[in-house]
């Protein structure tokens, strides 16, 4: 059997893989995610109003959510950081009433159970990304989910564990690095502008993702 032709990108990135300590990173996005699970709190808007949803669920007046997803749905068509971040900001904080532990029971709700469906259209972006990572690349992701670990066998790593992230950046230790946390590590999300603060005011994670970003080749996956 004759094969295609590789496209002038894969032709590339087939090049750069054949190093023997290749330099390659790739960034999977929420487009990923959606299309293995078809759940709509894949993405960041979808996790935002499942937060609302559930704080209708346990202690707020759905007069409440309507009006907020209603003014969720105006900040992100035509979509409007600032404005984004302050409606993420009051989600992310009415998660945490009364304490922290409301947070992490929200975070398992949305994610304990976020699996990749059984088709072929939805194993198949995955198990490519495995076979990406099993030929030298490094998977990066924003997503909170455990997808990337699921099919790698490979643990999460976040942006708050610096030791560990330049160990898998040098190849010292296995693992899927989170830039916007893991469900598993509440404290590492980065949802609102108070959390997504803490990222840029870390210098040493700054540093690190400086590196990857001077001195890596980065391609995207299901990024928007």
């Amino acid at each position: 059997m004759i094969m295609p032709p590789l496209s002038p990108e894969l032709n590339q990135l087939a090049k750069l893989l054949d190093k023997p300590r290749p330099q390659v990173l790739v960034v999977v996005g929420t487009g990923v995610a959606r299309n293995a699970t078809d759940q709509s709190h894949a993405s960041w808007l979808g996790l935002l109003k499942h937060g609302i949803r559930h704080l209708v669920q346990k202690q707020l007046q759905p007069q409440w959510g309507i009006e907020l997803e209603a003014s969720l749905d105006a900040a992100f068509s035509p979509f409007h950081l600032e404005t984004a971040l302050k409606h993420a900001e009051l989600v992310e904080q009415t998660l945490n009433i009364p304490d922290e532990k409301a947070f992490v029971d929200w975070l398992e709700s949305a994610f304990a159970k976020f699996k990749t469906l059984d088709e072929e259209k939805a194993k198949a972006p995955l198990e490519a990304l495995r076979d990406l990572h099993e030929a030298g690349a490094l998977l990066l992701t924003t997503n909170y989910d455990s997808l990337l670990t699921d099919i790698t066998g490979m643990p999460p790593v976040t942006w708050e564990e610096h030791a560990d992230f330049h160990r898998v950046m040098t190849r010292r230790k296995p693992g899927i690095l989170h830039i916007h946390g893991h469900w598993k590590h509440s404290s590492s999300i980065v949802l609102g502008r108070t959390s997504y603060n803490r990222v840029v005011a870390d210098e040493d994670f700054q540093q690190l993702f400086r590196t990857l970003w001077l001195e890596w080749t980065w391609v995207y996956v299901g990024c928007g």
